[in-house]
């Protein structure tokens, strides 16, 4: 399931990225010029999280590393509330509107999965190596 919220978080933080850079080299009169900084602050923890949690799914399907694991799991639960954050605050800068459906669909599966394998890796803590 932590691999499963790694590749949502990456998919999450390249969207980001692609419009921050979008931004950056694209902008003609008919598109508002978007706040890039907060769009790659957001993507960079994404890409972060994917990093992390996709080490962790590893390790907890190795059964090794315990704080690996929790580590990695712990980065997707809190990354993930940091990137609704910015692209908040990046669409509230430039008078936008963010749906909370696309909150929804996108952003809450991450935290969902990374707790409950969270929950399954502290009950199987005796497993580990």
């Amino acid at each position: 399931m932590t691999i499963i919220a790694a590749a949502i978080c990456i998919f999450i933080g390249g969207l980001n990225l692609f419009s921050s850079l979008w931004g950056y080299l694209y902008i003609n009169e008919h598109y508002y010029p978007i706040n890039d900084l907060q769009l790659f602050v957001a993507g960079i923890f994404g890409v972060l999280a994917f990093i992390l949690g996709l080490i962790s799914g590893i390790t907890s399907l190795r059964r090794k590393h315990l704080a690996l694991s929790i580590t990695g799991m712990c980065s997707i639960i809190v990354s993930v509330p940091v990137m609704i954050l910015e692209i908040v605050a990046s669409a509230r800068a430039h008078h936008g509107v963010v749906s909370p459906l696309g909150i929804l669909v996108f952003h809450a599966p991450p935290i969902v999965l990374a707790t409950l394998s969270l929950i399954l890796v502290a009950l199987s803590t005796h497993e580990f190596s």
